[in-house]
């Protein structure tokens, strides 16, 4: 179909990268499902490489801290934006930065416009400080972000096969993944925005040692941001041969590449389970001060492979949303996940 022919919709996700991956597979699904439209995604320059894959999707890059800046920012994106003539916007941020702009768009081009639920009342009573409060699970976040293109009038079934390409590796993460040559590749996203749900380094080293006299012929690689570097530093001096940092040296599409060829990633709740989810890698997740249940699950990934803290000594757990929040007495909730739980779950991983 000549593009002139397809509806052109607007993909508005501005937020923090866990998120904004999210939104990937649930796209993905979309596009395939509706040959008559093509997207454009506005989110933060950084996360461009996310959907570079997807067919029929164009990125326009929202820089909110700089060029896009404040109300007369918001004013210039949705002049920007109205310019590429869309005929419906999905909001699946709806914070009150994404309000305006949605006000300000549909004043600029008057087009359906439709927002994510994001079940706050519900979430907030899950995370409510109550021993006696029942876990169910709610709605996932990738459907939350379906029902947003189903009131828009497009079908979009998110039990479908979903199968991506894998990303190119790229010379400097090739380089990298040289290092592990003839040894079993396995990522580890060793911290997490907040201490709710970072499992403590203590624990991380013992889960490492012991993964090695599991399984020696393990390559371990460790990702994190630039202010990582120095502290996983510390693991790599005891492992040599067998560990490579990569936490702050790579590109988001190098970081792609790589984590797509690893045999698995172990994970807290943060942004590397949802990149390596959207890549098809599975997923050993650890999760304290937050819960899957509250919906930020990775995309596909087994429930088996979670571990929690312990609920018994724990039971008002979850806390938070995003792990910020924790419930007085809950702090080192992360200690009660014990580094042989880990290993015994990555070695069946390894298995199967």
């Amino acid at each position: 179909m000549a593009q002139e022919n397809m509806k052109h919709l607007l993909v508005i996700r501005l937020s923090s990268m866990g998120d904004v991956a999210m939104t990937v597979p649930v796209l993905h699904c979309l596009l395939t499902q509706n040959k008559n439209i093509r997207i454009t995604v506005v989110s933060r320059p950084l996360f461009a490489a996310f959907f570079s894959h997807l067919p029929r999707c164009d990125f326009f890059a929202a820089d909110v801290d700089t060029k896009y800046k404040g109300f007369f920012g918001l004013l210039k994106l949705s002049k920007d934006l109205s310019a590429l003539k869309p005929d419906f916007i999905a909001d699946l941020h709806e914070v009150l930065r994404t309000n305006v702009l949605d006000f300000l768009l549909k004043l600029n081009c008057s087009v359906p416009i439709k927002k994510i639920d994001k079940g706050r009342k519900e979430k907030k009573a899950l995370c409510a400080n109550n021993n006696e409060k029942v876990l169910v699970p709610l709605k996932s976040t990738f459907q939350r972000y379906a029902d947003v293109f189903e009131a828009l009038g497009f079908n979009i079934d998110l039990t479908k096969e979903y199968t991506i390409n894998q990303p190119a590796l790229l010379p400097k993460a090739e380089r990298f993944f040289k290092n592990a040559e003839k040894q079993i590749p396995i990522g580890i996203a060793a911290f997490a925005r907040y201490g709710g749900k970072t499992y403590p380094e203590f624990l991380m080293k013992e889960t490492i040692d012991e993964l090695f006299k599991t399984k020696p012929e393990l390559h371990i690689f460790l990702f994190g941001g630039k202010s990582d570097q120095i502290k996983l530093e510390l693991r790599k001096k005891e492992h040599p041969d067998k560990i490579t940092i990569v936490a702050g040296q790579l590109s988001l599409e190098e970081e792609m590449g790589l984590i797509s060829r690893m045999k698995l990633m172990l994970s807290m709740d943060s942004a590397n389970m949802h990149i390596a989810s959207m890549l098809s890698v599975p997923v050993v997740s650890l999760w304290g001060a937050t819960h899957p249940y509250l919906g930020f699950y990775g995309w596909h990934q087994e429930p088996e492979n979670a571990l929690y803290a312990d609920r018994k000594k724990y039971p008002n757990l979850p806390s938070s949303v995003n792990g910020k929040k924790m419930h007085p007495g809950t702090e080192m909730c992360m200690n009660s996940i014990r580094p042989e739980q880990v290993v015994e779950k990555i070695i069946k991983i390894l298995k199967d």
